[in-house]
């Protein structure tokens, strides 16, 4: 991939995790704390699903 494909690629996975974040937090909006269906860990958790945490993106770009 070249670099601009690869920035590409980077700010679509970050569109798809902010809508996976904002769908998580309607869920969780207006519930009691400990009603609510997504804890901390699982907001923890989205960078990693989409491939965003800090050495996979400064890998990517790295290995171009």
């Amino acid at each position: 991939m070249t670099p601009e494909q690869q920035a590409a690629f980077v700010y679509s996975q970050t569109a798809c995790m902010l809508a996976e974040l904002a769908a998580m937090q309607c869920a969780n909006q207006g519930l009691g704390p400990y009603d609510m269906p997504y804890g901390t860990e699982d907001f923890r958790a989205l960078p990693d699903k989409y491939g965003l945490g800090h050495n996979a993106v400064v890998g990517m770009f790295l290995n171009c």
